[in-house]
């Protein structure tokens, strides 16, 4: 062999073994889904975040004024005792 076909046997191979990875990474990548955190998985089918870590939340992502979030956190902290019913 002449020092030129070392090279295409060299460029070749290297060819072969990055489809290879290519081939790999799409199946193990493009396979993989993000899991919740432990954290926010529901232990009884609803959800295990409080109104306060939505709210919170809401504000960080921009949704939501600071004013906004103190009216509803002011909300959020009021008791919430029914209220007996006036008499007619």
């Amino acid at each position: 062999m002449s020092g030129s076909d070392w090279v295409f046997s060299l460029l070749w191979m290297v060819l072969a073994l990055l489809l290879v990875v290519g081939v790999v990474w799409a199946i193990t990548g493009f396979g993989r889904r993000e899991q919740p955190t432990r954290q926010e998985q529901p232990t009884d089918g609803g959800s295990s975040r409080s109104g306060r870590e939505i709210l919170d939340e809401r504000l960080a992502r921009g949704e939501i004024d600071p004013d906004e979030y103190d009216r509803l956190r002011e909300r959020l902290e009021r008791p919430t005792t029914p209220q007996k019913p006036t008499p007619a």
